[in-house]
């Protein structure tokens, strides 16, 4: 074998071998935002490699296929579980596709107080979501049985809520509805790219137990209803 083939085939035996054992960190920090998030942590190559210490979420476990990158279909599949929140779904720049979140009211309670010691569970589903520096475009549902769970604590019911996801004003936009025989609730949440949040809730309702129990959670009365204006932080 003449000497240029020996040193082809070395050079091409070193380069597969540093693709194969590429470090996730050497790529993941060209895609993972980088405002209102502290360190990152990664381990494990490219391939099938991890990101801990994102704010509120366990260790995000990430394979990638390369037959998908190479058909231009989402190429990283993601999976993260912790006691109070588990996401799983499949992304490339740009886009995130049949992403599942679900969580309960624990993971919410330490985010924020008055929630603490509620039950019941979230659930976010989405069938796609695409961006660039902020949303462009979602297609998905969201669900939450809360307010059907806590009738002991809270001294009230009410009903289940669900509603889409889309976008808007490059945030991501849920609206979820529900009423019972007492009365209809619409809560508006917007999650901004920036780390913020807005919530907009507005509850009509002939249940004089709530009139005790909304202002706890910062209702104002309005309309013969209660109404409740929020922005914080969820990042």
């Amino acid at each position: 074998m003449k000497l240029r083939s020996v040193i082809i085939m070395a050079f091409a035996g070193l380069l597969i071998g540093a693709i194969a054992n590429l470090p996730l960190s050497w790529v993941a920090t060209k895609f993972m935002p980088k405002d209102n998030i502290g360190a990152l942590e990664y381990g494990g190559t490219v391939w099938n490699g991890y990101v801990s210490e994102v704010p509120g979420f366990g260790p995000i476990k990430i394979k990638t296929s390369l037959t998908k990158a190479l058909t231009g279909k989402p190429f990283f599949n993601m999976d993260t579980r912790s006691a109070n929140l588990s996401a799983k779904g499949s992304a490339k720049p740009g886009l995130l596709s049949g992403v599942t979140v679900q969580g309960n009211m624990t993971h919410v309670g330490a985010i924020d107080p008055r929630f603490a010691g509620l039950v019941g569970d979230f659930q976010m589903t989405l069938t796609e979501l695409s961006f660039d520096a902020a949303c462009k475009s979602a297609k998905g549902t969201v669900t939450t049985d809360v307010l059907t769970r806590n009738a002991q604590k809270m001294g009230w019911t009410g009903p289940n809520l669900s509603g889409p996801v889309s976008c808007e004003d490059g945030a991501v936009k849920m609206e979820l509805t529900g009423k019972d025989a007492q009365q209809s609730i619409k809560a508006v949440v917007s999650i901004i790219p920036d780390g913020t949040f807005r919530a907009d809730v507005d509850v009509l309702t002939n249940d004089q137990r709530a009139g005790s129990i909304l202002p706890i959670f910062g209702f104002q009365p309005k309309d013969g209803g209660y109404s409740l204006l929020e922005s914080g932080r969820w990042l």
